[in-house]
């Protein structure tokens, strides 16, 4: 009966939500104090993102049923990339930095009706009021719950009818990394120790899991004696023999939070703007590899990005164009009444 019961929830899943996006997410600290975050991006359905530089001085309003929500002018400004009207990877200029991932197990609270309506944030601007408005990790869980958080369907997003799931990945370069989640119709907020974040299970969940991968290490075993026969390793890398290799959630949060333990520390935000971009390698999904159970929804990164937070640099390389390009906010027109900057970039595998 319970077997059946879970085949009828899968179906159910499946049916409304025909692919699930892996995405990852970590940050690193290089030897000169500059904090380097990274994100790979994984969807089955091709985004039309941009990157755009938003300067400070910009006014927002929300919007929710056909009504004005909450309302604000941006403190900072930021930059980042952005699709279905909603920053997914983002930066602002006091080197506070964001990603939203796709989260399968979450459950929205429901909007609060008696809130009074300038406190009634669309889900879809919440990046946009957190960057425009915080400078670190701790602003953000000081303000956060004073957002009534309004969750819809996305046009352009599968069937038009489909609530993205979502969770929240923060950094900033005080070294402090957070994550928001939406678990059992409650906002849940954790600290984030590893500062790593991939999807599913919650977050929680994926602390526990890295107990059962106590035992690796990034140094090689020797060589050992059996029954007076010498047993030698068959070459580099036995510390981590049995690490996960698969493109599962849980799988990619142990690889990426063992590898950015074990990563020889680069010393400056140069070096780990470069060491990131190899980290990025080991989730890289290429076209085809996996798919879903109808073997026509092929999640593959579309792109990733690499953000020096404490020189205020944003890198980004797509799935068709390996060249890593960047921005540099210090270099952007970004003064109140400066006009929004946006570059469409093309994660298409053709």
């Amino acid at each position: 009966m319970m077997k059946k019961f879970w085949q009828l929830a899968v179906v159910f899943l499946l049916a409304y939500i025909p692919y699930l996006p892996a995405c990852t997410d970590f940050v690193i600290k290089a030897q000169d104090g500059s904090y380097i975050s990274g994100r790979s991006l994984e969807f089955g359905q091709l985004i039309g993102t941009q990157l755009e530089v938003h300067p400070r001085g910009e006014k927002i309003q929300s919007r929710y049923n056909n009504q004005n929500g909450m309302a604000w002018t941006s403190k900072y400004a930021y930059a980042g990339l952005i699709a279905f009207d909603t920053v997914l990877d983002g930066f602002n200029e006091k080197g506070l930095a964001l990603n939203i991932l796709w989260f399968p197990d979450v459950k929205y609270p429901a909007l609060n009706a008696s809130a009074s309506p300038e406190t009634v944030l669309d889900f879809i601007d919440a990046t946009r009021w957190i960057l425009g408005n915080f400078s670190t990790v701790d602003e953000v869980k000081q303000n956060f719950s004073r957002a009534n958080l309004y969750f819809h369907p996305v046009p352009g997003l599968a069937d038009g009818k489909t609530t993205p799931p979502i969770h929240i990945g923060l950094h900033d370069i005080q070294g402090k990394n957070l994550v928001i989640e939406f678990n059992d119709g409650q906002t849940q907020i954790f600290d984030n120790p590893v500062g790593v974040l991939t999807n599913s299970p919650s977050f929680p969940w994926q602390l526990t899991n890295l107990r059962n991968y106590v035992n690796m290490t990034a140094i090689g075993s020797g060589p050992q004696t059996i029954n007076n026969d010498q047993i030698l390793p068959t070459g580099q890398g036995t510390g981590l023999l049995g690490i996960p290799g698969d493109w599962t959630p849980p799988s990619r949060f142990v690889r990426m939070t063992l590898f950015q333990k074990f990563l020889d520390q680069p010393k400056t935000a140069s070096e780990g703007v470069i060491a990131a971009f190899h980290l990025l390698n080991t989730v890289d999904i290429p076209y085809g590899v996996v798919r879903g159970v109808n073997n026509s929804d092929f999640d593959y990164t579309q792109w990733s990005t690499v953000t020096d937070m404490t020189n205020r640099k944003f890198y980004y390389r797509t799935y068709n164009d390996l060249t890593v390009k960047s921005i540099d906010l210090n270099q952007e027109k970004i003064d109140a009444g400066s006009p929004v900057k946006k570059i469409p970039i093309n994660g298409n595998p053709f």
